[in-house]
């Protein structure tokens, strides 16, 4: 099932990257709300440093709206937060552990010249919810909840690009819904998993190490770690 995976999406995906090089012209951003879908709180807090983010893509000759507000309520009532920016074919970015929506910018930039493009926080990355219980996270769940992105967006069928933790959401996705997936893109994902009992050990020990840090040391101390 894998293998003819691959094959259904390796055609439409080499059209999709061809996009990355065509000469197009350089974007003016602006910021767009929509009252009837979005809330104004957690919009504005995501936002309070989206004119230096304007900044980066500004053109007076041509122009782009960016929208952003949260989606409804997911199966088991988390509410996802996302931007979305163009029209046409969509395609959703999923972003890595150590970063968030913002991280794909760039791209919705450049693909919004053609494509719907919509990246997302992932559940427990403000503003999107950010669930005491453990049972709310889980890697079937992470995947579902782009599922519940596209029925939000009505959106049958779309591009998957994900980086990392965004890799692994966007492939299993995949696996459990090929005909939902034009094709995918995936940055950093590692097999992670191994049969020797030992490594096994090892790996799990390192992730329980981890997770103590962050309740320990904070989010903020912890991202610095990781970043130098």
């Amino acid at each position: 099932a894998a293998s003819g995976l691959g094959g259904a999406l390796l055609v439409p995906m080499l059209s999709f990257l061809k996009g990355l090089f065509a000469s197009r012209p350089k974007l003016r951003v602006t910021q767009k709300n929509d009252p009837a879908r979005y809330d104004k709180e957690r919009t504005l807090a995501a936002s309070k440093n989206v004119r230096d983010r304007i900044k980066l893509a500004t053109n007076p000759n041509t122009h782009l709206e960016i929208l952003y507000y949260l989606a409804g309520d997911t199966d088991d009532n988390v509410r996802i937060y996302y931007e979305e920016a163009g029209s046409g074919f969509p395609v959703i970015f999923a972003h890595e552990f150590g970063d968030n929506y913002e991280t794909w910018e760039p791209q919705l930039c450049h693909f919004a010249r053609r494509y719907r493009c919509v990246t997302y926080a992932a559940r427990g990355y403000p503003p999107s919810d950010v669930p005491d219980d453990i049972a709310k996270y889980s890697l079937a769940r992470v995947a579902a909840d782009i599922g519940g992105l596209m029925d939000h967006l009505g959106v049958e069928q779309a591009h998957l690009v994900g980086l990392s933790m965004g890799s692994f959401s966007v492939l299993n996705f995949a696996l459990a819904n090929p005909a939902r997936v034009r094709s995918l893109v995936i940055g950093s994902c590692g097999a992670g998993v191994t049969t020797d009992p030992e490594q096994q050990k090892a790996r799990l020990a390192a992730v329980e190490a981890r997770a103590r840090a962050y309740e320990e040391l904070g989010s903020e101390v912890m991202a610095d770690r990781m970043a130098n």
